[in-house]
């Protein structure tokens, strides 16, 4: 696959797990240096209520906490939609390991097995292992909602 072809597939995909949880972790960093740069209580003010600039990031990062708690729930449509090419990635994986087994692994079959189940991955991201990846949202959902009760 070419450079220019990966990255309209990966465009038009779902992110790796790596880089949905960079995401993740980088969005609530980035409201705070928001709420800080550019105090969005100067319009609530003006509206004629009293709010500091540390409630409204007080508040953002606990719905943001409650909606990660809720992922799994909320984007379930999208393992759903995608279950044929999920199974087809994990029974590819399971055919490239019985090939390097085989020791077969020169053969044009195999770099086919592999081109495939490659392009896989890079469209559906992390939804090709979801358990790994909610295993690891656990951990920072956790770390998020133990920050949010501490402030």
């Amino acid at each position: 696959m070419s450079r220019l072809q990966r990255m309209f597939t990966q465009a038009g995909g779902f992110p790796s797990t790596s880089s949905a949880l960079f995401a993740i972790i980088a969005c609530p960093v980035l409201f705070a240096a928001a709420c800080l740069l550019s105090p969005p209580t100067e319009a609530l003010q003006g509206m004629g209520l009293e709010v500091s600039t540390w409630q409204v990031f007080n508040a953002g990062f606990g719905a943001y906490c409650f909606l990660l708690c809720r992922h799994r729930f909320l984007n379930g449509r999208y393992i759903r939609r995608h279950r044929p090419q999920i199974e087809r990635h994990r029974s590819l994986t399971k055919t490239q390991q019985g090939m390097i087994v085989a020791g077969l692994t020169e053969t044009p079959e195999y770099r086919a097995v592999v081109g495939e189940r490659d392009a896989l991955a890079d469209r559906l991201g992390w939804l090709v292992d979801a358990d790994d990846f909610y295993r690891k949202l656990s951990v920072v959902t956790r770390c998020f909602t133990w920050l949010h009760r501490k402030t």
